[in-house]
């Protein structure tokens, strides 16, 4: 990205938002940075209360959905691979229940990774449908996929956890 186009405040704004405080700037995977670099924000958040930690990840999607239509308009792009927040936001759904457990906080990882890079069913179409948005939804558009690999992720965690094979 051309630091130049950051002009006004409110660009560097949407750009650290956007990446993530930059990890979506990396060169190579900038998807798996990005996530790597939510865990100490994802491990922090866990150590809350479950509506502390329900209205901070809606902020998180909600934030992240201005700030990747922002950031798209400023680049002239759609779904601009560095674009991270929405990785930050799926990283804090798939490990909701990770809590304390190193485990389960790995598990959650790698299975958000898989899911996210792979898109399945149901996924993959939200993905497709989410490049074609525009405005506010296209913004929406970029988080939700992510968000939805989150959820599956929480799902299977749940499901483990709840017959003893997760802490």
């Amino acid at each position: 990205m051309a630091l130049t186009r950051l002009r006004t405040p409110r660009d560097v704004l949407v750009t650290l938002v956007a990446t993530f405080f930059g990890a979506g700037l990396f060169p190579k995977a900038p998807g798996t940075v990005g996530s790597l670099a939510a865990l100490p924000l994802v491990g922090f958040v866990n150590l809350t209360e479950g509506s502390f930690k329900f209205f901070f990840w809606l902020a998180v999607i909600l934030g992240g959905a201005w700030a990747a239509r922002r950031y798209d308009e400023l680049l002239h792009t759609k779904d601009n691979g560095s674009i991270v927040i929405d990785e930050v936001a799926g990283m804090g759904i798939a490990a909701w229940s990770a809590a304390g457990s190193p485990v389960t906080l790995f598990i959650a990882f790698l299975a958000f990774r898989v899911l996210d890079i792979v898109k399945p069913y149901p996924i993959r179409d939200v993905d497709r449908w989410s490049k074609e948005q525009t405005g506010f939804f296209g913004g929406l558009g970029v988080m939700i996929d992510d968000v939805l690999a989150g959820l599956a992720v929480l799902v299977g965690i749940a499901l483990l956890q709840w017959v003893g094979l997760l802490g």
